[in-house]
């Protein structure tokens, strides 16, 4: 089946990537149905009444400059336009817009 991809680099964080992918795991670790620590943070969320809901994202942090890299697919392009902004202010936080590229 096919899935809706997106990637995008966040730069110039206002707050260590440590921290944002701290946030992120407090938010998302107990919603998923899936985890992986590997290269960064990886969950995957199955609907298993109706799969067309199903998505994942993975975020890592650069080792050499402040950003960090989303990538985010979807079954449909509606759930992920809808989890792609949910992630986006999870990454942003409260410290305001960071430049996505």
């Amino acid at each position: 089946s096919t899935l809706f991809p997106y990637t995008t680099l966040f730069r110039s964080l206002e707050e260590p990537s440590a921290s944002v992918l701290e946030r992120i795991r407090s938010i998302y670790e107990t919603q998923a149905s899936a985890v992986s620590t590997i290269d960064g943070l990886r969950y995957e969320f199955r609907d298993v009444e109706n799969a067309t809901n199903d998505w994942w994202f993975s975020v890592r942090a650069s080792n050499t400059e402040p950003l960090v890299r989303l990538n985010l697919e979807a079954r449909t392009a509606d759930v992920l336009k809808h989890r792609l902004a949910e992630v986006e202010c999870a990454i942003i936080g409260s410290n305001g817009p960071a430049l996505s590229t």
